[in-house]
């Protein structure tokens, strides 16, 4: 017999446990090979990311090439407006860079460089704030984490001083803010650290502090920076054409000559603009001395009826840079502070309100125009400005002034047949028994079709600028007229060269140095030669005035022909005021009782005490044989539409 056995084909609860246990590895190994570290959904979103950030950056780049072409071709619109009208959040580090912000993707750029770097997510976010100074002169940093909630906890924030030094503050971790006062200028670095995830994130930025009043050493020594413009005051890359306003002058040009080094008056006129003029620009950061052959070459134009010549000074806005003297700036130590449509602040950016231990204030005034060019503010020269800016040196054209003036190439000297002015070399130009009311006459009468004046201080000011600057002998003395004798464009062999009948001609490379552009095509006489009597007189020195009744003794007030004094005293463009200390060693004695007019440029016999930015009071009188060291210049207006 047999006995059947029936099993049970069922699992056992082990063999359960066991299954499940597999599986569960199973769905481990596959969730971590989708969404672990390295997983294909984690890769697939880093791959996502990484294409949204090179794509954010790419239209970023896109934009900051935009930028710079239009920048190129002269558009002024500063960096972060321009990234604003292209949608990104925009806003300053701190540090001269610009965080901008578009779709959630956070970019640092570098608007020097117009470099982007991507700012890392996570990261603590602040918003810093500076106030002050206060009554105890000190500056309140304020810093608060905007995303306080995204961290676990606000670890420290801390704030370095320039010189390395933990500043004190209070600092609230659970609100994620703090506050500090410091009492010095300089760029100062907070550091905020969180944790987050487990995680320690730092972040920091820099942020600068100038609003603390500055007291700088002596200023002995300064550089001019130039930029053309428009009557708009639109930036441009070239200066504005005078040929339009020739007004019946012609074009003047010169050949060089290598074997014979002497420049020759081409006897055919220029025909075009590239041949006539060229103002060159020395490298920015250059040392070198603009000047021979190669150097720079302001257009120059001769009047048919007398051959005086007479050079276009154009339109410019400018910005000075102060050293402690020439030999500093030469050995390429930091400047001390500068000058420009800030007014005259330090290194850092802080307001400067004394120098050598003197309180010195140099005022703007309303009209001032200003502007900006790579993030600084430059001055447009007043002597450029129109109507209802004469108190600053302007006055002449329509409502937004002119595009230029021609200044008389060499002091004027009399036309022995004619007995009128004339601005040509190689002559004397005594002027028997006149004043400075005689000069201002006989500059008007010139030729009134032109506008014709006696020079003002604006103006030399305006000319002095722009031999100073790159377009000019960018930083370098010009050489001293010092012929005994008075000859118009002649120079010595140095810039202080002792008086002597001996001199070398205005056509010769030695002689080129006495102008503003180190050759033939620059202004001479403007070192040494005679004083120049200047249309700007102090309108509170009361009687001695009888010597200008022609223009200074109406009624004290600045005229487009005449400065008066008090309105100019501390104003801008006059080389006065702005050229501080004794640059060159050039002397300085502004107009007053006893002297209300000003003669400038020195005399052949002052050596290093003669130059661009050397003046004195005169009397304007004829008394004691002063007017044989005396003559004047002739400005014509220019760009008056």
């Amino acid at each position: 017999m047999f006995i059947k056995n029936k099993r049970n084909k069922g699992i056992t609860l082990i063999a359960l446990v066991v299954t499940i246990i597999v599986l569960l590895i199973l769905a481990g190994i596959s969730i971590s090979m989708l969404a672990g570290e390295g997983g294909i959904l984690t890769n697939a979103k880093e791959a996502r990311d990484k294409t949204g950030e090179a794509q954010a950056k790419e239209e970023l780049d896109m934009y900051l090439m935009e930028y710079s072409g239009n920048k190129n071709l002269g558009d002024t619109t500063d960096l972060k407006t321009f990234l604003k009208s292209k949608g990104y959040t925009v806003k300053d580090t701190g540090d001269g860079k610009l965080q901008v912000e578009k779709d959630g993707y956070i970019f640092i750029v570098d608007p020097d460089t117009l470099s982007t770097t991507l700012k890392e997510k996570g990261l603590p976010e602040m918003n810093i704030q500076v106030e002050g100074p206060d009554e105890d002169k000190k500056v309140s940093i304020t810093v608060t984490v905007t995303n306080v909630d995204e961290f676990e906890s606000i670890e420290d924030i801390t704030l370095t001083s320039p010189d390395g030094t933990k500043v004190r503050g209070t600092v609230n971790k659970e609100a994620g803010t703090a506050t500090f006062k410091v009492e010095k200028n300089g760029i100062y670095t907070v550091d905020v650290k969180a944790t987050a995830d487990g995680k320690e994130k730092s972040e920091k930025q820099t942020v600068k502090v100038n609003q603390i009043p500055a007291e700088i050493g002596k200023i002995g020594f300064g550089t001019i920076d130039v930029i053309w413009v428009d009557k708009d005051n639109n930036i441009q890359s070239n200066p504005e054409s005078p040929e339009k306003y020739l007004s019946g002058m012609t074009k003047v040009a010169w050949t060089w000559d290598e074997g014979t080094k002497t420049w020759t008056e081409k006897k055919e006129a220029p025909s075009t603009n590239e041949e006539w003029y060229s103002y060159r620009a020395l490298e920015e950061g250059s040392k070198n001395d603009n000047k021979g052959e190669n150097g720079s070459h302001w257009a120059n134009a001769k009047n048919p009826n007398d051959g005086s010549y007479f050079v276009w000074i154009p339109r410019y806005a400018y910005r000075i840079t102060y050293y402690t003297d020439e030999q500093t700036y030469r050995n390429g130590e930091e400047p001390l502070a500068y000058f420009d449509g800030n007014g005259l602040t330090d290194k850092d950016g802080a307001k400067v309100v004394k120098v050598n231990g003197g309180t010195i204030e140099i005022k703007m005034g309303e009209k001032v125009q200003t502007v900006i060019k790579d993030e600084k503010s430059y001055i447009v020269h007043p002597a450029f400005y129109g109507p209802g800016s004469e108190a600053l040196g302007g006055g002449f054209g329509t409502d937004k002034g002119i595009v230029g003036i021609w200044v008389a190439k060499y002091e004027m000297s009399e036309d022995s047949k004619t007995n009128n002015p004339v601005s040509k070399p190689g002559v004397s130009p005594y002027w028997q028994f006149e004043s400075i009311g005689q000069y201002y006459t006989r500059a008007l009468n010139y030729d009134e079709g032109k506008v014709s004046h006696l020079m003002k201080c604006s103006e030399w000011g305006a000319v002095a600028y722009l031999a100073h600057s790159q377009y000019g002998r960018n930083g370098h003395e010009i050489t001293i007229n010092n012929n005994s004798n008075h000859y118009t464009g002649m120079a010595g062999d140095s810039v202080s060269a002792e008086v002597s009948s001996t001199t070398n001609s205005y056509d010769t490379e030695a002689g080129g140095l006495a102008s503003t552009t180190g050759n033939v095509y620059g202004i001479y006489d403007m070192s040494g030669g005679t004083l120049e009597s200047m249309a700007c007189y102090d309108s509170s020195a009361g009687d001695a005035l009888r010597w200008g009744n022609s223009f200074a003794y109406k009624d004290g007030q600045s005229t487009k022909f005449a400065n008066t004094r008090l309105d100019v005293l501390d104003g801008v463009g006059f080389a006065q005021m702005e050229i501080k200390g004794e640059w060159f060693g050039d002397y300085r004695f502004a107009a007053s009782n006893g002297g209300p007019f000003e003669a400038w440029g020195g005399n052949c016999s002052e050596a290093e005490r003669a130059g661009l930015f050397a003046s004195r009071k005169d009397t304007g009188s004829i008394i004691n044989g002063e007017h044989m060291d005396k003559t004047f210049r002739v400005v014509l207006v220019g760009g008056s539409d």
